[in-house]
């Protein structure tokens, strides 16, 4: 050996079996994660197009159900309010 090359340092062979071991676990773990991040991020912006396009279509297709038409100087009458003439003509109480 010559005086300038690095010092080399012996790792046992268990050991190095391990390390590459954990080094392959942690990257299919990674790449995994990564992928799963990936699908529910395309998922969920496919389910939300989705449920936009079927809002949109539910809000043109329906229309409100008018069950009349009442004009603004609508008169209740009510039995409870009978005995308060001001009430029965549909106008508040001035006090």
């Amino acid at each position: 050996m010559s005086p300038l090359s690095p010092p080399t340092t012996v790792v046992s062979s268990m050991r190095m079996y391990i390390l590459r071991g954990a080094y392959y676990f942690f990257l299919a773990s990674g790449i995994l994660a990564m992928g799963y991040a990936g699908f529910v991020f395309a998922d969920s912006h496919a389910y939300q197009a989705l449920e936009t396009k079927k809002f949109k279509q539910a809000g043109l297709l329906s229309e409100p159900h008018i069950l009349w038409k009442a004009k603004r100087s609508a008169k209740f009458k009510c039995p409870a309010w009978a005995s308060r003439p001001s009430l029965s003509k549909g106008t508040p109480p001035l006090t």
